[in-house]
């Protein structure tokens, strides 16, 4: 548990500097977390996410531990592919108001309403990267093989 702890993963959240950052970030996903530890554990520690935000926000109005268990299941069954990395990266711009004001309250609906929003940014984030790997390699079938091996040391040694 240590390992996904959110307050150690937001303290250092600040090193995801972009989506794809946190989306190549070598980190386990939901998913993986939840079938080699168990949907319990996967669940609690979503769970522990959502508290450490509202602890965080220091919102008037925090969420119930009701609303918590309805939000930590709602993740748990559509967004179980993201990575720790990018609840990291999203966390961060959720408590920096990169998604906006408040109002002295945090709901389900607002919760799950940013990560409908970050999900969003991810999918045009991936199908961009996607283009640019294609077109990459559309560029290097007409270059000889000692063309593309230069081109990929040196992409090593960035």
């Amino acid at each position: 548990m240590k390992l996904y702890d959110p307050k150690t993963c937001l303290v250092h959240a600040h090193r995801l500097s972009n989506i794809s950052v946190a989306i190549n970030a070598k980190a386990r996903s939901i998913a993986t977390i939840k079938r080699d530890c168990g949907e319990t554990f996967a669940y609690n520690l979503l769970m522990a996410w959502i508290v450490c935000l509202n602890e965080v926000l220091g919102l008037k109005r925090m969420m119930s531990e009701t609303q918590v268990q309805l939000c930590a299941t709602h993740i748990l069954s559509d967004y179980k592919h993201l990575k720790i990395s990018e609840l990291a990266f999203l966390f961060n711009q959720i408590i920096t108001g990169q998604y906006g004001e408040f109002y002295e309250s945090l709901s389900i609906s607002k919760l799950l309403t940013f990560f409908r929003e970050y999900e969003k940014q991810r999918t045009e984030t991936v199908l961009q990267e996607a283009e640019r790997q294609h077109n990459e390699f559309r560029t290097l079938e007409g270059q000889s093989d000692g063309d593309f091996f230069k081109r990929q040391i040196k992409k090593l040694y960035r």
